[in-house]
């Protein structure tokens, strides 16, 4: 009986032995290691529209160069990278941002999705996965919103590079990089008169004498937004020609009509219009 009593003693302390190896075997779900992201944010060293001092005219596109990356000791597969367009305060007051043109491969590497249904955010999946050694190019274009963007505004473009939470949201695991532009405004106006090239005498013939927002002369400025003060139009009537209709306007007795026409905003392609009639009297 004691030999039987040590033999079930000993076979309890080797069920126990095994069962705290067993438990020692045991990998945890989801501690194999995600590779470690890389990332830079660059201009694109090719901008057609750029500034000598590097600035951009508002209107034009600027395109940024970010390079991303993937190193040991895991993959890189369900990474994302988020691109945050560039935001700043327009001539309004209002919050606004650049517009996503495009992103596009700037040389070999894994395809690539895109999310642009937030335009504050393109966000780029890899659905073929991004493995440990492997690095890309991805140009990202945006451009910058021609009249309401002040002059001298500097707007940063923010990439994030890593691990998401199913909300969009960067983990831990993420990195970020960011890259400034500024641009550059300027308000034009031009008077422009639209109306017939030729007339036959006596008979009424309409002219369309236009206030209108421009682009400006010189290319280092982009198109602004702005408002003419106490604005007047006037208008030089050809010799020989009489007033018909002076369209609202006050005819001046020399040869000259003029529209008071207040405070006037005006952004590039915009015109406040004023027509008049004139007539040339046969002889």
């Amino acid at each position: 009986m004691k030999n039987s009593h040590s033999h079930t003693h000993n076979t309890a302390r080797l069920v126990a032995v095994l069962a705290v190896a067993a438990a020692m075997l045991v990998i945890p779900a989801g501690s194999v290691h995600a590779g470690e992201p890389t990332l830079t944010k660059s201009l694109s060293q090719t901008q057609p529209f750029a500034n000598d001092d590097g600035t951009f005219p508002s209107g034009a596109t600027v395109t940024y160069e970010v390079s991303i990356g993937c190193n040991a000791p895991g993959d890189c597969d369900d990474f994302e990278l988020h691109d945050l367009a560039p935001t700043f305060t327009d001539v309004n007051g209002a919050p606004g941002v650049y517009e996503f043109v495009s992103a596009s491969p700037g040389g070999a590497g894994p395809n690539f999705d895109i999310d642009a249904s937030d335009p504050s955010d393109i966000a780029l999946t890899f659905p073929d996965g991004f493995s440990a050694g492997t690095s890309m190019n991805i140009q990202m274009t945006f451009a910058i919103p021609a009249g309401v963007t002040p002059d001298n505004t500097t707007a940063t473009n923010t990439a994030i590079w890593g691990e998401f939470d199913d909300d969009g949201n960067p983990l831990p695991n993420t990195v970020t990089d960011t890259q400034d532009v500024t641009s550059r405004a300027r308000t034009s106006f031009d008077v422009v008169k639209t109306g017939p090239a030729t007339v036959n005498p006596n008979t009424p013939v309409e002219f369309v004498v236009s206030l209108c927002g421009d682009n400006p002369d010189d290319p280092y400025f982009g198109p602004l937004d702005g408002t003419v003060e106490n604005a007047t139009l006037t208008d030089q009537i050809p010799a020989g020609f009489v007033i018909v209709d002076a369209g609202g306007g006050t005819d001046n007795g020399d040869g000259t009509v003029t529209w008071d026409l207040g405070d006037v905003d005006l952004g590039p392609g915009d015109c406040v219009d004023r027509t008049i009639t004139l007539e040339y009297p046969a002889t």
